[in-house]
């Protein structure tokens, strides 16, 4: 969705009236792309996974030589899905604030669920903020 400010030429927040939005719609034949799929884990600091718990709402974005090609949110249970993604090596980048964020490389394959991206992010040091 684009959403564009109105007047579009304000140059502060308190001059913007209202907002127009833009529905974005994309299509892909899923016969030439593949999909990605996971959890993304807060590793509260400690070695092991014992104690991870799911991170709700981290952004997951795919990227193709540095170009964004989709995004989406964790869900309730840390659950990620992001389907129509060309083949070939892409970084799967995870951020969440009071984290540090994690880049992956994975490898989408034409009509297939590569599942099983288990991302653990590791909190800021309060050193850090």
């Amino acid at each position: 969705m684009i959403v564009k400010p109105i007047p579009a030429a304000a140059n502060q927040a308190g001059e913007i009236t209202s907002f127009q939005f833009h529905p974005v719609l994309r299509v892909v034949n899923v016969s030439e792309t593949g999909t990605i799929s996971g959890h993304v884990w807060n590793n509260a600091g400690t070695p092991g996974e014992v104690d991870d718990t799911p991170i709700a709402s981290a952004t997951v974005t795919v990227l193709a030589s540095g170009v964004v090609q989709s995004t989406t949110a964790t869900g309730a249970q840390g659950e990620f899905r992001i389907s129509g993604l060309k083949p070939g090596t892409q970084t799967i980048r995870v951020e969440m604030i009071g984290f540090n964020p994690v880049e992956v490389q994975t490898t989408v394959v034409v009509a297939t669920d590569i599942d099983g991206h288990e991302i653990r992010l590791s909190p800021v040091e309060e050193s850090e903020l």
